[in-house]
């Protein structure tokens, strides 16, 4: 090979285990893929969106909120280089990015046409998490119910919990970080963690201690606990 190349299966496992329940089989979805190192995976991508059977696929378009979690999935598990994807709505097929009189492509303003995925309120902070966990990449203290949510580890470092259900978690999750309070590194995805308006509590015996919403995600680094 003379370059990484992308991982198609990734969108289309990770979409069905999103849309059909099934994130147990997230915790396995490696095995089969190509080597982490030569890899870029993504959520979505402009050959994807023009796909018509889109049953085990995700776009911001369709299911905004069910597209964000499984963002946060693939910038928080350990395999390949992410790619964030930024679109355009579509009413056709075929249809070009939006154009100006000129006929050029109009600037990216995030207002109107363009999707802008890449500026989700969340994604800054989720990117932060993939930088300061690489020394961990890997995943202990797995949790799942089988179905829609999911709950795991990255070494000592960060934590991950992810509610694509609609009812609380309400599990006192195993981590491995320090007991303290932390706020949500995914935070803009739910609108309770906004500027760390919510605190999530680990204690002594490293259990997150707080539920977690329906259709929310919390990402917890270790470096970032607060002292109270």
């Amino acid at each position: 090979a003379t370059g990484d190349m992308t991982v198609f299966a990734f969108p289309f496992a990770v979409g069905a285990a999103f849309k059909h329940q099934n994130f147990s089989r997230l915790f396995y979805m490696n095995y089969g893929l190509p080597p982490s190192e030569d890899s870029v995976v993504f959520v979505d991508n402009h050959d994807l969106q023009r796909l018509r059977d889109r049953s085990s696929l995700l776009t911001f378009e369709e299911d905004p909120l069910q597209f964000r979690l499984a963002q946060v999935f693939m910038l928080t598990w350990p395999y390949a280089y992410p790619q964030i994807f930024s679109g355009f709505k579509m009413n056709s097929f075929d249809q070009g990015p939006p154009l100006g009189p000129d006929l050029m492509t109009k600037p990216v303003d995030c207002t109107t046409t363009w999707t802008c995925e890449h500026r989700l309120p969340e994604v800054a902070g989720l990117v932060r998490f993939r930088n300061l966990t690489d020394r961990a990449f890997y995943t202990t203290n797995r949790w799942s119910n089988g179905t829609n949510q999911m709950a795991f580890s990255r070494g000592r470092l960060g934590f991950v919990a992810i509610n694509n259900s609609t009812e609380n978690i309400e599990e006192h999750l195993q981590t491995t970080l320090p007991s303290g309070h932390y706020c949500n590194v995914a935070e803009g995805l739910n609108s309770a963690d906004r500027n760390c308006a919510k605190l999530y509590f680990v204690d002594s015996k490293s259990r997150l201690m707080t539920a977690i919403q329906p259709k929310s995600a919390v990402v917890l680094l270790a470096n970032e606990r607060i002292q109270k």
